[in-house]
């Protein structure tokens, strides 16, 4: 059986809900002395239950699209985006105890859609490492992205162009923004399989990372073609 590491937000609304489950529990025998006190405590765990329940289904079978009228140096026309969704995170074992619960390594990405039949991967890595520059260099132009999928077949992409380091203030991290072409004979792989790991080629060697949302490619062309067929 394939398991997937979910989201840490589910897990935090996960948690929610089971606090509030023993919370109804424990005032059960209350309800009917006081009625305040058991209506408040039901209500609450109902709200809890609804807003997971909506938050996993967004995450993991709709996809907003965003249709927008743009120009491009491909084309003159509009474009679409699906929503950015997190696909991976990683620390290494030797990492763990100094990233005081946050992962050394996150990355989350959505697509493009150019008209015309034109495809991209936006692909955002987030580094949390001091010495990011030093650890992990650049991604160069044309550099390679292999994406595995479960049943052991692969799809490779390569960047549009060279990709250094980034550090954003807030998030008090690296970021790399890195933009993948994705080609014709591509397409209709990445529609039909579920993604298992992507490894990237950072100019300082290869680091492979488990995809948790193995259904990433799938619900966002379907996102995009629904779009196209309206």
């Amino acid at each position: 059986m394939i398991k997937r590491l979910p989201p840490p937000p589910y897990i935090i609304l996960s948690s929610i809900c089971c606090f509030l489950i023993r919370i109804c529990k424990l005032d059960v025998l209350t309800f009917f002395t006081n009625k305040v006190l058991g209506y408040s405590c039901c209500k609450l765990y109902l709200i809890g239950l609804l807003v997971l329940i909506s938050h996993c289904v967004d995450g993991q079978t709709q996809q907003a699209c965003i249709q927008l009228n743009t120009i491009s140096k491909y084309v003159n026309d509009g474009r679409i985006d699906t929503k950015a969704k997190d696909l991976f995170f990683y620390t290494s074992p030797e990492m763990r105890g100094y990233m005081d619960g946050e992962e050394a390594v996150t990355g989350k990405g959505y697509l493009s859609y150019l008209m015309g039949g034109y495809y991209f991967l936006h692909l955002e890595i987030s580094v949390g490492v001091a010495n990011a520059a030093e650890s992990y260099g650049q991604i160069s132009k044309r550099s390679e992205l292999l994406i595995t999928f479960l049943n052991g077949k692969t799809a490779k992409l390569r960047s549009a162009s060279s990709v250094k380091p980034v550090f954003d203030e807030d998030q008090l991290r690296f970021i790399y923004k890195v933009l993948y072409p994705i080609s014709g004979s591509q397409i209709q792989r990445l529609m039909n399989e579920e993604v298992d790991t992507i490894r990237i080629l950072w100019s300082t060697g290869v680091e492979a990372y488990e995809v948790y949302y193995v259904d990433f490619f799938r619900n966002h062309f379907s996102c995009i073609k629904s779009v196209l067929n309206d």
